[in-house]
């Protein structure tokens, strides 16, 4: 099995590594991919360069514990093609990548679900990977768009293993994660909002003089 999470990650807090610290364990996959993507289709474009946003999740992988940090790896296939790219583009070629057989999960967040329906062949996502959505404040992960939720509901599961025993399809919702934060707020304001950083990655900040940081 493979776990892709996608997003900007700018930058990325301890909301992003606590999706791994839960879904390594809960799944054991063979790796799970962090997937920084370079110009976003339905959000604003980062306003960090590719590399402080690689160089901080890089450092952010590393505080994860160990067990967890051997999983991990960051996909730049994205962040350095210099343009946007679909989702169903990226999952049709890592599909391509692996065996057939081969369970491939796609972890987006609340958000990304309300906006799902916008996507570019949006209904062909399961037919490449199961996806798993977590919380985001102010998302519910129940009232999306009609259009949404009949898509959705006849793959619903809460069954971890299901995931395991199929290459595709599955949908699961985790709200756990609904923690009350977001890249946007510590862009805005990173020095009160600091204590949602690993450390490391908060001197980065400070040192490369991100976000308005050095002021």
């Amino acid at each position: 099995m493979r776990v892709v999470y996608g997003g900007t990650f700018d930058p990325v807090h301890v909301g992003h590594l606590a999706v791994a610290e839960h879904l390594v364990p809960a799944l054991n996959p063979s790796v799970f991919l962090y997937l920084p993507c370079c110009v976003p289709v339905h959000k604003a474009e980062p306003t960090t360069g590719t590399h402080h946003r690689l160089t901080m999740l890089a450092i952010g992988i590393q505080a994860l514990p160990d067990t967890v940090k051997a999983r991990c790896a960051i996909d730049d296939r994205e962040a350095h093609s210099g343009v946007g790219h679909y989702t169903v583009d990226t999952l049709t070629a890592m599909r391509a990548e692996g065996p057939e057989q081969e369970s491939l999960v796609f972890v987006m967040g609340g958000d990304s679900l309300h906006q799902l329906a916008s996507w570019h062949r949006w209904t062909e996502l399961t037919d490449l990977a199961h996806l798993v959505v977590v919380g985001r404040p102010g998302f519910s992960l129940t009232e999306v768009p009609d259009s949404v939720q009949r898509f959705l509901s006849p793959a619903m599961t809460d069954d971890w293993s299901s995931l395991a025993r199929s290459a595709h399809g599955k949908v699961m919702l985790l709200p756990e994660f609904d923690v009350p934060i977001s890249s946007t707020l510590l862009r805005h304001d990173v020095k009160s909002h600091n204590n949602w950083l690993v450390p490391a990655v908060y001197d980065y900040i400070l040192a490369q003089h991100l976000y308005n940081s050095g002021l």
